[in-house]
């Protein structure tokens, strides 16, 4: 029997690119949350209910290094992530969208065309 994995995002948009992602080997629930504060109180709730693994996948919202790691700290610490080994953060820099244009070639399969460089430099 495979365990369940409990994955928490900002939203809607988040949980249908991670679908894209997720293999059928991985048995995984996705609850949607309404922004980083509901995605947040779901995961820190989570942790106090449940033994399951939790992802919680957050935008840092900007490219600034220390202002991510400021993010990842007060997620860490919101969450009391120190305090068990279930807990696993992903955080998209600058958000989850901007991961398909990191890979063009990624981008034009998921699309089933071809896209212009000016595209992928506008994303």
């Amino acid at each position: 029997m495979k365990k369940t994995i409990f994955i928490v995002t900002e939203g809607e948009t988040d949980a249908e690119i991670l679908k894209k992602f997720i293999s059928d080997e991985v048995e995984a629930k996705i609850f949607i949350s309404e922004g980083l504060s509901s995605a947040l109180s779901t995961t820190r709730s989570l942790l106090t209910v449940t033994d399951q693994p939790i992802i919680l996948v957050v935008d840092s919202d900007t490219t600034d290094s220390r202002m991510v790691e400021e993010r990842i700290d007060f997620i860490n610490q919101y969450v009391n992530a120190e305090n068990t080994d279930r807990f696993k953060l992903l955080i998209a820099i600058p958000s989850i969208e901007a991961l398909f244009f990191q890979d063009k070639k990624l981008l034009e399969k998921l699309l089933g065309k071809e896209i212009s460089e000016e595209l992928v430099e506008l994303g």
